[in-house]
């Protein structure tokens, strides 16, 4: 059974609180383990910190992954969209959107059936 005194002669923390240097009640184990034991919940030894990092991990992941598309996608309207406004001239409008998002739609279609034939190509190679 846990005891404080089973805590007291853990090597790493010696049983104390940071704080008060009161004897501590929490439960230690080796690390990389979560045990249960009867009356205590489950207790991991990873700290908060390396948790939140794992979080943060895969945040970063998706934006590495949503950043680029996005600004891809950005690139693919907007460099239509300024080229209609310098060409038609005059404020920049709905008009000039349109142009851009047209442009965008035959530029994405031209690069899916230029990707679709090479794909059919190479396959015909093997």
């Amino acid at each position: 059974m846990f005891t404080p005194d089973t805590y007291a002669a853990a090597p790493h923390n010696a049983g104390t609180c940071r704080r008060s240097g009161a004897a501590s009640l929490r439960p230690t184990l080796p690390a990389g383990r979560d045990v249960e034991k009867p009356g205590f919940p489950i207790y991991s030894p990873q700290p908060w910190s390396s948790r939140l990092g794992e979080w943060f991990h895969r945040v970063v992941l998706f934006l590495r992954g949503a950043v680029p598309l996005a600004l891809v996608a950005l690139a693919l309207v907007g460099v239509p969209t300024m080229l209609a406004w310098w060409l038609l001239g005059g404020p920049l409008g709905w008009r000039h959107l349109l142009v851009g998002l047209a442009s965008a739609a035959i530029l994405f279609a031209l690069g899916g059936l230029a990707l679709g034939w090479a794909i059919g190509r190479q396959r015909q190679d093997l």
